[in-house]
């Protein structure tokens, strides 16, 4: 074979190669998912630069195959309780010291346990410092919620200091100040402040610490180990109190919340019934267990961050805003099929007094707690069918392939109507079958018979005006509705086929 056609079969490979290139480049690259007990080991910004990648170290392994010998065998352990940072480099932040440290405590600890016949680790720095494609964490924040809490006040009912405690500052001492509780995010925050230690150290030292404890003392304990606090399905997993007592801050059972400028009204809030629907206090009041206007203001800023007192109360789609987490709330169940997803404000600026009913606030007020219960809404009954509410409609759309669909009007309404009843909130914001009618009936006012769809959906789209045609209306409006209750989609479902049509 000469020479020249040698190469030009490498050519021709060199081709078919360069237009596989686009093929493979287009796949998907997989995702890296990291185990809960993965953690980076801490490089400080004071120590520069790391000259290699950070190292990913597994504690689960290493937790498991010490398991025998103890947490002290990295952490340290004294009167002063449990120390979550690597003992060996615990409070080095110069690049040679730290990095004499962790090679002196994990390359000197592999290298033993090797001689000694061991299960060991890696020795040489390749096999640490190992550059990783991206990942994504599977490791989760635990939530002290209202049931897990309450199992802790049970263990330790005369002891709340151990987590809730301040810093007194004239004698330098950790003290308990009952009815001030914060969250712990109220004075530990993402990186140490002064004297007081990053959230991350703060919760592992008490927490961890306090689990080991008792654990020594053959006391019955929780987690303290990653996956037992940070594994979605070992969290899933924790038992539940059936009944969660009332947790005691203090506080009342109901209260007003009052707007900044004098002359609004003021909305009754019945805080013992929201404790009932929330996991924990934080919902509401974040990290500082205060009223909404100790940091919020009219004005963004101060502690409230960019959120002002009217967002912070009024912001849609967020879970930190009362009328946000009354949305998510009415888009589950029975109440998804009008309010997932909706782009209409059913009940307009008259939706304000359901909330806002109680008297106008006046500068320097301060108006007595509302003494009694909110009333419940009496609902009326729903009107037996006539021709204003009929109890079938019958749509014709496309009846040259399908036989007409047979609505069942007043089905679907009594349903809607069942779902309003047996919740509170939903009763609430529908105090009539007007309210409820504007669910599907967007645009027709409240409180009049509403026209048909075909009076302002027509055959065409009007893209200009964001106005699908009437089919399109229709199966936006029906089949969204239906899937977000678990409903019947299919075409015949709704409309029987015809016969000699498929």
């Amino acid at each position: 074979m000469s020479h020249r056609t040698v190469l030009n079969s490498l050519l021709g490979l060199l081709v078919i190669a360069a237009s596989a290139v686009p093929a493979i480049a287009s796949r998907p690259v997989p995702v890296r998912l990291v185990d809960p007990a993965v953690v980076e080991i801490d490089w400080p910004a004071a120590a520069g630069e790391p000259q290699r990648p950070v190292v990913e170290f597994n504690h689960g392994l290493h937790a498991e195959t010490l398991k025998n010998d103890g947490c002290a065998t990295c952490h340290r352990i004294d009167d002063d309780g449990f120390h979550p940072s690597f003992k060996a480099a615990a409070g080095i932040d110069r690049r040679e010291p730290l990095m004499d440290a962790y090679h002196d405590g994990c390359t000197s600890c592999h290298l033993r346990r090797a001689g000694e016949g061991l299960k060991s680790g890696p020795v040489t720095c390749g096999e640490c410092h190992v550059k990783h494609d991206p990942g994504v964490s599977l490791r989760v924040a635990p939530v002290v919620d209202l049931s897990l809490h309450a199992r802790h006040v049970k263990a330790f009912p005369d002891d709340c200091g151990r987590c809730h405690h301040v810093l007194d500052k004239a004698t330098d001492t950790l003290v308990y100040r009952k009815n001030t509780e914060e969250a712990c995010r109220g004075c530990h925050k993402a990186v140490a402040v002064e004297d007081s230690p990053s959230l991350r150290d703060a919760v592992h030292r008490e927490c961890v610490g306090c689990h080991l404890e008792r654990a020594e003392r053959a006391e019955d304990t929780g987690p303290f180990r990653c996956v037992g606090c940070h594994d979605e399905a070992e969290l899933a997993a924790v038992k539940r109190l059936d009944e969660i007592p009332r947790l005691d801050r203090g506080q009342s059972d109901r209260a007003w919340v009052k707007g900044l400028v004098a002359g609004v009204s003021m909305v009754p809030f019945d805080h013992k019934l929201h404790e009932g629907a929330s996991s924990t206090c934080s919902s509401c009041h974040h990290d500082r267990m205060r009223s909404c206007a100790d940091c919020h203001t009219l004005q963004p800023g101060s502690d409230g961050g960019d959120v002002n007192l009217q967002q912070a109360h009024h912001e849609h789609g967020s879970m930190l805003s009362c009328v946000g987490c009354h949305q998510v709330a009415a888009g589950r169940d029975d109440c998804a099929g009008c309010h997932r997803d909706t782009t209409v404000a059913v009940g307009g600026v008259d939706s304000c007094a359901v909330c806002h009913r109680g008297p106008k606030r006046q500068l320097g007020d301060v108006p007595p707690v509302p003494e009694e219960e909110p009333a419940p809404v009496a609902l009326d009954e729903l009107p037996a069918a006539s021709d204003d509410l009929p109890e079938e409609v019958t749509i014709d759309l496309l009846s040259d392939t399908y036989e007409a669909s047979k609505m069942p009007h007043m089905k679907i309404i009594r349903r809607l109507d069942g779902g309003i009843r047996n919740s509170v909130l939903a009763s609430r914001f529908h105090g009539s079958l007007d309210a409820m009618c504007s669910g599907c009936h967007h645009h027709s006012p409240v409180g009049q018979r509403p026209s048909g769809c075909v009076s302002c959906h027509g055959n065409d789209n009007a893209p200009t005006d964001d106005r699908p045609s009437l089919k399109v209306a229709y199966h936006r409006q029906c089949v969204a509705c239906h899937q977000r209750l678990g409903l019947k989609t299919g075409c015949t479902d709704c409309h029987p086929a015809k016969e000699g049509t498929s």
